[in-house]
């Protein structure tokens, strides 16, 4: 008797609580969400690993292939090649890639085969320097790509992503397509991106981005619901993009 009552009278304070209690059980989630990303990143575990990111750069290449050397991040293991050794394994460890919106395809070019380079220039929409490295760490060494957006016409063939790495700024990104009310978290392959002055989040990059790392195409009619490392939470819409900064990011508009 005394357990009905307690919960009548419990479910009689949330009737006339509404607000309050919907603020609270958002507070909570919202706070084990930071805890379990912090948790994930202290590991080094993606939580959304199994379901949500490509398994391979299918397109691209195998870490032995011609021209992919792996460079060590820092330069750890570099101290004693000469620096002529150095930039030659720098730019072996670089590549163009690029997307053509026409035809949905992704492709990955040389950065020093600039005949093939301007042949395919035209075709250019969305351009990136896709840089390898190796991260040493206590269990060994860890690699890493990340991925520098570039303007075709000012293509830069190094870039030190030392100098411009940030922090994961991202908890949680979700798509919501507009049509259909579905919900798509995407924000699991975003840590290759965070650089300083990478554009992310535009139509354009979107488009790229979805087929590329989920085989998903963009909705005509979308909505990404954000939520930063400060657990501040927020949306964009189709005319938004973020700019990566050295304090973090900002949010633009296209004009």
């Amino acid at each position: 008797m005394f357990s009905v009552v307690a919960m009548s009278g419990i479910g009689y304070y949330i009737y006339k609580n509404d607000a309050w209690v919907k603020s609270k059980l958002f507070d909570i989630g919202w706070n084990l969400t930071k805890f379990a990303s912090e948790c994930s990143d202290k590991i080094g575990i993606d939580l959304g690993e199994k379901s949500h990111i490509k398994k391979d750069d299918s397109d691209d290449e195998s870490d032995y292939e011609s021209g992919e050397e792996m460079i060590p991040m820092e330069n750890d293991h570099l101290l004693g090649e000469s620096k002529s050794q150095e930039r030659k394994n720098k730019l072996r460890n670089r590549k163009l890639k690029y997307y053509n919106v026409e035809t949905n395809t992704s492709h990955s070019l040389s950065v020093n085969d600039d005949l093939l380079f301007e042949a395919e220039k035209q075709n250019m929409d969305l351009v990136f320097l896709k840089v390898k490295v190796l991260k040493a760490g206590e269990n060994g060494s860890k690699k890493e790509k990340y991925y520098y957006r570039m303007d075709a016409n000012e293509i830069k063939k190094e870039v030190d992503v030392n100098e411009k790495k940030i922090e994961k700024q991202f908890l949680q990104i979700e798509l919501i397509n507009k049509e259909n009310g579905d919900v798509s978290d995407i924000h699991h392959n975003l840590e290759s991106f965070y650089l300083i002055g990478n554009k992310i989040l535009d139509k354009l990059f979107l488009k790229w981005y979805l087929d590329y790392f989920y085989s998903k195409e963009l909705p005509k009619k979308y909505e990404l619901k954000i939520f930063d490392k400060n657990i501040n939470m927020f949306s964009i819409d189709q005319k938004k993009y973020v700019i990566l900064t050295e304090d973090g990011y900002k949010i633009e508009s296209e004009i």
